[in-house]
Order: structure tokens, then C-alpha cells, then sequence
């Protein structure tokens, strides 16, 4: 389920804000990652991710030697993947609002 939400807003990205090709396979790399933490969690509907999960996430991302950078930049697709979410009405509440950058 959340492979179809990625592709949609990735759909959006481009055409309705006309993102250039690199930033949208940026986009899709960062975003696909965490799409795949998630479901090794057993967490594939948006609805159910929670801001433990997302902290999990960066903090695997930061054990495995990720620099804060790019940490930072997959925080920033997250996050605007998860304010569509709730602007499409997919999502109720969420789950990265209190999560900061590292």
C-alpha cells in the first residue's frame, strides 16, 4: 500500500510541481528506503507508521555511518511525503512532526 501512495505523490512531484528528474529520483530512492525499513517491520499501510518507527529509521540510518547530511535530506523527503499524506486525507495524524533532524 505505501509503494502505491509513493508512486502517486512521486506523480505529483512531477507534474503537478514539476520537479526535475534528478531531485524526483532523489526523492525516490530516499522515500523507497524507508518504504522498505518500514515493511521489514512489519509496516506497509502510512496509517500505521509511527514516529517510533521513523526514529528507528534515522537512527539505522546513522549507525550504519550515514553522514547527518544526507540523514537530513531523507528527513526532509519523509516529511514531505507525510504532509501530502495528511493534505490527501490518506493520513490523520502525522508521525514525523516531532521527529527533528539528527
Amino acid at each position: 500500500m505505501m509503494w502505491q501512495h509513493l508512486d502517486r505523490y512521486l506523480h505529483y512531484l512531477q507534474y503537478q510541481r514539476q520537479y526535475s528528474p534528478h531531485t524526483l529520483i532523489s526523492y525516490q530512492n530516499d522515500l523507497s528506503q524507508f518504504i522498505s525499513f518500514a515493511a521489514a517491520a512489519s509496516c506497509s499501510d502510512p496509517r500505521e507508521v509511527t514516529t517510533t518507527l521513523i526514529r528507528n529509521y534515522l537512527a539505522s540510518l546513522l549507525k550504519s555511518g550515514m553522514s547527518k547530511r544526507s540523514i537530513a535530506r531523507k528527513l526532509s523527503a519523509l516529511k514531505s511525503l507525510f504532509k501530502y499524506l495528511l493534505r490527501e486525507g490518506i493520513i490523520e495524524n502525522n508521525p514525523i512532526r516531532p521527529v527533528a533532524a539528527p
